[in-house]
């Protein structure tokens, strides 16, 4: 039977790796809690145009539709479930932007469980160090699109 990590016999080593994790999702939250995560969002607008349409429809829009592109749909579904026509487009933006920051956060948790399978610290740094700090993936957390659910 294995023990945790945190139980292993070298907390200290894990312990690095918590304080990482803590200053990743903090990041993340500090991110969500910004007001300039809507300069760096890009086609604000028309993604929550496809989240309404996704929403009003049940269908991902066809070409002919008036969209330029179409989109991987499972994120639009998921993002339908929290766009309110009666609510503003910052207001709709936030709702939306928090499903991301909540599967980049399970996503940086799953990578954090899955740190144990690898036997290299050095391994178990750098990957946690890169994927939780790069500012890329934390500035994802919160941007409206289907960038989230892939890094997830």
């Amino acid at each position: 039977m294995s023990r945790p990590p945190f139980l292993s016999s070298r907390p200290f080593l894990w312990g690095g790796l918590w304080l990482i994790l803590i200053a990743a999702m903090a990041l993340r939250f500090g991110d969500y809690a910004s007001h300039y995560r809507y300069v760096r969002m890009n086609d604000l607008l028309e993604h929550l145009q496809y989240v309404d349409y996704v929403r009003m429809h049940f269908a991902i829009p066809r070409p002919c539709d008036g969209f330029e592109y179409s989109q991987e749909p499972f994120y639009y579904w998921l993002a339908a479930v929290f766009y309110v026509p009666a609510l503003s487009i910052n207001q709709n933006a936030a709702a939306i932007a928090g499903l991301g920051l909540v599967l980049n956060l399970a996503g940086l948790w799953i990578l954090f469980c899955a740190l144990k399978y690898l036997s290299s610290w050095l391994v178990r740094y750098g990957l946690l160090i890169f994927i939780g700090l790069t500012p890329s993936f934390v500035l994802h957390c919160s941007c409206i699109g289907n960038d989230g659910l892939a890094e997830f």
